[in-house]
């Protein structure tokens, strides 16, 4: 695992599967990309509002499809997250 200002790096298993997933240990806010969503057939949900969240780069983000309850395995703790 590699941290620089916050970003953490490292690996981490999503629906059983190995990612290489980047968090940031600020804001509670879990993006995944649509690349990564389609490749795990991961089961979304359209909210009824789009959410509109400000990124790192300063950039804005508006979305309103998220993943509820995603399986989350790290150093062998399961978590459930939600994902935008």
């Amino acid at each position: 695992m590699k941290e620089i200002d916050g970003l953490i790096q490292g690996m981490r298993f999503i629906k059983e599967r190995k990612r290489i997933i980047l968090s940031y240990s600020g804001p509670t806010h879990s993006f995944i990309s649509l690349d990564c969503v389609k490749s795990l057939t991961l089961p979304v949900s359209k909210l009824p509002f789009d959410l509109s969240v400000a990124t790192l780069s300063k950039e804005k983000l508006v979305t309103s499809i998220t993943y509820f309850n995603c399986p989350l395995v790290y150093q062998g703790v399961s978590y459930l997250i939600d994902l935008i």
